[in-house]
């Protein structure tokens, strides 16, 4: 099953009941049966216009119920934590899972300065990456979750658009295809990649003999 562990000090709202769906139609036709059962929807009450608010869970995909219950546990104990919140504002999103060493980024906003923990430093677009240890440097698993579809074209065509990142330090990368470029500038390192129809791509870096 998929469980949901929630840390404290968040108002959460969890509702069950029978609902019934029922059939779609088209004019005078109806298009498929309606349906019904017990369900359950939850969500986080930030109250009216908050300011400043924010909210954090996990989410744990096939695991039996007693490794969730351990893992709120662990997240609710003294000791140490199953994830690290780097940052966690309007901007981005970053965090690290500890057990495996790999650290995940949602960033919203383009060309903000993000935690001084993270490697990436900046993103001129939104991006989802993810950086893990790979041999003597890192993996960096890239993608722009925009599709950049181009209107009113059937089958779907997708714009490529260019985004380059800063990252924290000097890296340099070995055979790289050629919609990506890394280059070293100083204290820090910059990657261009043009990318379309939300394909990730994966860059290998090792630091700047």
């Amino acid at each position: 099953g998929i469980g949901y562990v929630v840390p404290a000090g968040q108002h959460i709202t969890l509702r069950r009941s029978h609902q019934v769906s029922h059939a779609a139609s088209s004019g005078d036709q109806t298009i498929g049966p309606s349906n019904e059962a017990d369900q359950a929807v939850a969500w986080l009450d930030h109250g009216t216009a908050p300011k400043g608010a924010g909210y954090e869970y996990a989410i744990l995909i096939n695991r039996p119920a007693a490794d969730v219950e351990k893992f709120s546990q662990t997240l609710g104990g003294n000791g140490p934590k199953p994830y690290t919140v780097i940052q966690k504002n309007t901007d981005a999103h970053i965090l690290r899972d500890e057990a495996t060493g790999t650290t995940a980024y949602a960033i919203f906003e383009p060309n903000r300065a993000l935690a001084s923990q993270s490697l990436i430093e900046s993103a001129s677009n939104s991006l989802l990456a993810m950086q893990k240890c790979s041999g003597h440097g890192v993996l960096l698993t890239l993608c722009d979750p925009v599709l950049h579809t181009k209107p009113n074209v059937y089958p779907d065509e997708y714009t490529p658009v260019e985004t380059t990142l800063v990252l924290r330090g000097s890296w340099q990368a070995g055979k790289l295809p050629p919609n990506i470029r890394v280059t070293p500038a100083g204290d820090t390192t910059v990657i261009t990649i043009t990318s379309a129809d939300g394909k990730e791509a994966e860059i290998d870096l090792t630091p700047q003999q």
